[in-house]
């Protein structure tokens, strides 16, 4: 007896259907602009820093002393606040992904080794 096409949606799982890989390329695609926003992050931090450390290099006196401080304190800023933002946003992809369904991990510098 062969069985309708209604029929076969209904006992397939999730992984079979059409929508779900389109579903999960998606949530990959969503880790890796997360990761790519956190490196985006911590280039601009940097170059805070950079900026920061030339200005002590260049004039170690007054007021470029007071600006290369301040650069420095933003860069650390920076890099803190994308760090953040971007644990913030992976834990939102996990909750969107159950662990055994979820997207293929590509995110494994952002996780916890427990």
């Amino acid at each position: 007896m062969e069985r309708s096409m209604a029929d076969k949606n209904m006992t397939s799982g999730p992984t079979e259907s059409p929508g779900f890989l389109r579903d999960r390329l998606a949530a990959d695609r969503t880790v890796l602009a997360n990761e790519r926003t956190l490196l985006a992050y911590v280039r601009t931090g940097l170059a805070f820093a950079v900026v920061g450390a030339s200005c002590f290099k260049v004039v170690p006196s007054g007021i470029w002393w007071c600006v290369g401080l301040i650069a420095i304190l933003i860069g650390v800023a920076i890099v803190s606040f994308g760090a953040w933002r971007a644990k913030v946003v992976q834990g939102r992809i996990r909750k969107a992904w159950p662990e055994d369904e979820g997207p293929t991990g590509v995110s494994s510098s952002l996780e916890g080794e427990d």
